[in-house]
């Protein structure tokens, strides 16, 4: 696999994930002519960039984050005494 094709598909497993956690991925334009991309999802705040490829980053880690919390034990709570 070429470094552009295995690019390519992790870069789907990103959107593919995002969109499993309910994210979609648009690119538009501002009304100053800038071509911004922003993940949507409800009425949460959505982070433009300038760059797809900004984006996928910060939603690679934000999904990796998710995850690792997901993952965590609950807190024990300590007898009082």
């Amino acid at each position: 696999m070429t470094a552009t094709a295995r690019r390519f598909a992790d870069e789907q497993d990103i959107v593919e994930r995002a969109a499993g956690a309910g994210f979609r991925l648009v690119q538009y334009e501002t009304s100053d002519g800038q071509l911004v991309w922003e993940w949507l999802r409800g009425e949460e705040p959505r982070p433009q960039f300038v760059s797809r490829r900004v984006a996928l980053n910060y939603m690679a880690d934000r999904l990796r984050r998710d995850e690792q919390t997901r993952h965590r034990l609950p807190l024990r709570r300590r007898a009082h005494q």
